[in-house]
């Protein structure tokens, strides 16, 4: 009796998940390949593999996840808007094959950023769907991130080499100029400082050259299980001339001391507390875009109790660091991060 009501349990177990799906209505979406699909959408909960590489890949991007990631009957994978909410739905299929024939998970993470990146860049907004323009700034995404995430550059054009079609069509552009913007973003992204070779400025007021606006802290954020503060705040720039750079925040005490790092994580060559994100410079003459940089409390390494510390946010471009302090940020630390 008792197997047969542990049977019981287990087969409703399994029903319940199968029967978890969601009916998604899709007017146009900008897909990897440019199959756009002809029946009635499904989406089911995503493997374990794909959450595992979008925690991966979101670390990078120094952005919050503003979308959902669902296995469903695509033909490949597509950004897609349904009832004003984003959404990322692959094939599982499609991946199996591709991971099957090009032998490495970079084929799967490479197709998922490329989706990714068109959320990001906002190219699910405008109600057209796929255009080679939004494909091209897609892979070129693709490839700025699978660089900062450790692919080699074989690694990051993988999946493009393998499925892509060789002639432009309407919404994609052709193989090699997708195989291009790839090795852009990559060579982009190598060419960036890593986080840790940036200086440490010292605090001096504000700057008046400081292309930062609106900075705020937003307090007791949740992100990937860690509770920190998240630094926002209006990029305006004219300084990049087309090149990419990279956003720092730098971290000091009430007297202007930098906070000395422990672990490693979130610091400079110098052992003190950063954290920082890259920017991709837009195609007008003026850079304009919002930050989002996350820090858990415990990366601040603060003894309990109510703290004020500095913050010293700056541009490096160019081999050059443009920076503003904000003004001091109070909070209390709930528990004792030194250790």
């Amino acid at each position: 009796m008792l197997k047969r009501y542990f049977f019981l349990l287990i087969s409703l177990s399994l029903l319940s998940k199968a029967l978890a799906q969601q009916k998604i209505f899709c007017t146009h979406s900008c897909n990897y390949l440019g199959v756009f699909p002809t029946e009635q959408l499904y989406g089911f909960e995503s493997d374990k593999d794909a959450q595992v590489a979008l925690k991966a890949i979101m670390r990078h991007t120094g952005l919050p996840v503003n979308f959902t990631v669902l296995a469903g009957n695509v033909p490949n994978a597509a950004a897609i808007i349904h009832e004003n909410k984003r959404y990322i739905v692959y094939n599982q299929s499609f991946m199996l094959a591709i991971r099957d024939s090009t032998k490495t998970n970079w084929s799967l993470v490479g197709i998922l950023v490329h989706e990714i990146g068109h959320h990001l860049s906002g190219h699910t907004l405008d109600g057209v769907g796929s255009r080679p323009e939004k494909e091209l700034e897609a892979d070129r995404f693709s490839g700025f991130i699978l660089y900062k995430m450790g692919a080699t550059l074989e690694q990051a054009k993988i999946a493009m080499q393998q499925i892509a079609n060789e002639e432009e069509t309407l919404t994609h552009p052709g193989k090699s100029a997708r195989l291009a913007a790839i090795t852009n973003g990559w060579l982009a992204a190598k060419e960036l400082p890593s986080p840790g070779t940036l200086p440490t400025p010292t605090i001096q007021g504000q700057n008046t050259t400081t292309p930062f606006n609106n900075i705020r802290i937003e307090h007791e954020v949740t992100q990937q299980g860690q509770k920190g503060m998240r630094i926002h705040a209006l990029l305006e720039t004219t300084r990049l001339n087309g090149k990419a750079g990279t956003a720092t925040a730098w971290l000091y005490d009430a007297n202007g001391k930098p906070l000395r790092d422990r672990n490693k994580k979130y610091a400079t060559t110098s052992g003190f507390v950063a954290v920082s994100t890259s920017v991709i410079p837009s195609k007008g003459k003026k850079d304009r875009s919002k930050l989002s940089l996350f820090i858990p409390y415990t990366e601040l390494h603060l003894l309990h109790g109510k703290q004020t510390i500095q913050l010293n946010l700056g541009l490096h471009v160019g081999g050059q660091v443009l920076g503003l302090v904000s003004p001091n940020v109070d909070f209390e630390v709930v528990e004792n991060f030194l250790d």
